[in-house]
């Protein structure tokens, strides 16, 4: 939630453009009869910021409350999310992502990092629909996946994005 629309105040100064109240809940996948997937309750601030050249530029500092059992506890999450549009070879396209970090907390529950960047090229564009279908790939890079040492993943993904 923006705080400059919930106050009609204007809070665009510099680099700042905006500074949201932001919550969230990751329902992780239960993948065996112990019914034991994540279950995360996000809440803190985002900071949104005027960079040259990027459409969106946010951080995120929020509160990891992890609900299930195992890895039960607190700690905290950095979020920077990111749009970079720009044009080469006649085409529009866009570097987009976000990297979470989160730090460790109790019980072995280690440091992770995820990050998901994709690169975009905006298809519907060459159709004379801009900004409704894209192709392009995405990486995702999970280091200590669920907050469990060594558990990594590294995924290159093919990826098609129609807005309707």
């Amino acid at each position: 939630m923006s705080l400059s629309k919930l106050s009609g105040a204007d809070l665009n100064y510099g680099i700042l453009k905006d500074l949201d109240i932001a919550a969230g809940v990751n329902l992780g996948e239960n993948t065996n009869s112990t019914k034991s997937g994540p279950r995360v309750i996000l809440y803190g601030a985002a900071v949104e910021l005027n960079l040259p050249g990027f459409s969106l530029f946010t951080v995120d500092i929020l509160r990891h409350d992890q609900l299930e059992p195992v890895f039960a506890g607190s700690s905290w999450q950095f979020t920077p999310v990111w749009k970079f549009p720009f044009t080469a070879f006649g085409a529009k396209w866009t570097l987009e992502g976000f990297t979470d970090f989160i730090t460790g907390k109790n019980k072995g529950y280690v440091r992770q990092v995820l990050s998901q960047p994709q690169l975009r090229l905006d298809v519907g564009d060459q159709w004379g629909h801009p900004d409704k279908l894209y192709v392009g790939i995405e990486y995702q890079y999970w280091h200590n996946k669920y907050g469990i040492k060594g558990l990594s993943e590294s995924l290159p993904q093919a990826l098609i994005v129609w807005k309707f």
